[in-house]
């Protein structure tokens, strides 16, 4: 395996933030780029995907805590992830951008943990790494950063829709996307085997974004307390789970795929949080009855969508 060094962090800086290697050498934080690369888990060789998403993650998670350009912390973070990734032979794939950076935004924040998105990263990894250079962007609140992915984009993959033989039948946005990958991570986080209506709920919650969330906001639900009340209603499994978590059956599946005519009712194949969250209320379960019990029944969360979606339409 190639580590990066603080020399890397510095060139790496450099390229970020624009303004060459000698004033990035100036603006570092040497004491904490050193704590960083000292934090980063060492291994000898990077057998798999998925210890290499492991590496690249802890990786990103000593720069996001101990940033050597404090003010450019998430960009730096995340190319120096992927340089690291590149130098050891490992092409990464992270379409739809925009997913990514709800990703690494999640990771900075402290609502995942890096073995979270090793898991997310590892099956958007390949080896070998092509010789060309694509540097494509990826948006994030505290500007644009340049990614530096190696070979052309392939077609997006888990998670970025609803397919049936083949065909694409909708696409879920940035956050809806989001939140399928945090309902695996809760239901892994809680020990259970399969991914059920309240962990779709509970992923939501975890995203904390989106025009679910803001629905739920209108309606003044904690989202705490019903992160709480739906643990407790679920209960916690025997252990972390290793295998794949997908969705059960029927529950599961059957909250999943109701999404698909609650965009149709809205004129759109594009799902996003809201249609999740409306999902919900396709299944009579624990989800439906805690977010009922917060005062979000299903009438009052169809008409705060609607009037949410109304004032998109005026301000576009």
């Amino acid at each position: 395996m190639t580590a990066l060094d603080v020399a890397d962090l510095v060139v790496i800086g450099g390229r970020v933030l624009g303004i060459g290697t000698g004033a990035a050498l100036r603006r570092l934080d040497p004491q904490a780029a050193e704590t960083a690369l000292a934090e980063a888990p060492v291994a000898l060789a990077l057998p798999d995907s998925y210890a290499a998403a492991a590496a690249c993650a802890h990786l990103m998670n000593g720069l996001l805590q101990h940033p050597p350009f404090a003010e450019h912390r998430v960009q730096v973070a995340v190319a120096a992830g992927l340089q690291f990734l590149a130098v050891n032979g490992w092409r990464a794939d992270l379409e739809p951008p925009q997913v990514a950076a709800i990703v690494v935004d999640c990771l900075a924040s402290g609502r995942i943990e890096p073995d979270d998105m090793a898991e997310w990263l590892a099956v958007r990894l390949s080896a070998p790494a092509a010789r060309s250079l694509r540097m494509p962007h990826i948006g994030h609140r505290e500007g644009r950063v340049r990614l530096p992915l190696h070979g052309h984009p392939r077609p997006a993959t888990a998670g970025a829709g609803m397919s049936v033989d083949g065909r694409m039948l909708a696409r879920f946005s940035p956050h809806a996307a989001a939140t399928v990958f945090m309902a695996r991570q809760e239901a892994r986080r809680l020990g259970h085997c399969s991914v059920d209506p309240e962990h779709l709920l509970l992923g939501l919650i975890r995203v904390g974004e989106g025009t679910g969330i803001c629905a739920l906001d209108r309606l003044e639900v904690s989202l705490e307390s019903l992160r709480r009340r739906l643990e407790e209603s679920i209960g916690h499994g025997p252990g972390r789970t290793n295998g794949p978590v997908r969705f059960s059956r029927p529950r599961g599946q059957k909250v999943l795929i109701s999404s698909l005519p609650e965009a149709l009712a809205h004129g759109t194949t594009d799902i996003c949080s809201a249609h999740l969250l409306l999902a919900q209320y396709h299944d009579d379960g624990p989800a439906s009855r805690v977010l009922a019990g917060f005062g979000a029944t299903e009438d009052r969360v169809r008409c705060t969508v609607a009037e949410l979606r109304a004032q998109t339409r005026r301000s576009a």
